[in-house]
């Protein structure tokens, strides 16, 4: 297969001469492509904070979401003096 590569404003041209019909069938693929991103990463990062919890002899699953924000408070600020 052949790769074409072209700069972004050629792209943004190529998809001006599009229907709009056709724009906005590119444009529901690219939600759902950056939602997808988004949902990966996100379970990602709760894996990591779960983890994290777990080894500091926490339950993820069974905190508050309030007990969820100090638990990433700290973590964000373990290394300076203000921790709690």
């Amino acid at each position: 297969m052949v790769q074409l590569t072209l700069q972004d404003d050629q792209v943004l041209q190529l998809i001006r001469q599009l229907s709009p019909e056709r724009q906005r069938e590119l444009l529901m693929e690219l939600a759902r492509s950056a939602a997808a991103g988004c949902e990966a990463r996100t379970s990602a990062i709760e894996e990591r904070l779960a983890h994290l919890a777990q080894v500091r002899g926490k339950d993820w699953a069974n905190m508050s979401d309030d007990d969820r924000l100090a638990f990433v408070n700290d973590l964000m600020h373990e290394d300076r003096s203000c921790n709690r």
